[in-house]
């Protein structure tokens, strides 16, 4: 991974990582600029490597993180045609999210993109109505 840091000319906070999250509920997003792992084994890994938590992620919620929850089963394990929806609905709002990152940078995208789904928009075709999570948006609707 240094490697193709320093061939890229890049410093890891030039990445951004993506990572399913069990502690977030299936059609969540969240974006971060750094911090720690949070007990997922994937980001804990790059943290090794890079010597660094200093690296943007993005989190795609697939919930599953109940106490007690066997977390590999849920996740490798197949979800309800709501939940695949909900899940679809986030890669796409990930992969958007990725754009905005590339292009005007993790403060931009994270005012974007870090919000919370109402039941009424999963079930809406227009989209209803977004609350705001503990990084709300700026005036970005």
């Amino acid at each position: 991974m240094q490697a193709a840091l320093r061939w890229h000319q890049w410093t890891p906070g030039d990445l951004l990582v993506l990572c399913d999250d069990v502690n977030l509920p299936p059609g969540h997003i969240r974006l971060r600029p750094g911090g720690g792992a949070g007990g997922h084994k994937g980001l804990l890994s790059i943290i090794e490597h890079l010597h660094t938590e200093e690296f943007a992620r993005l989190r795609v919620g697939v919930g599953g993180g109940e106490p007690g929850a066997d977390v590999a089963k849920h996740v490798l394990g197949r979800s309800d045609a709501g939940e695949r929806q909900l899940k679809a609905e986030a890669l796409e709002r990930a992969a958007d999210a990725v754009e905005c990152f590339w292009r005007n940078g993790v403060e931009a995208a994270m005012n974007r993109f870090n919000t919370r789904r109402t039941v009424s928009e999963s079930e809406s075709p227009s989209g209803g109505e977004r609350l705001p999570d503990d990084l709300s948006p700026k005036g970005d609707e």
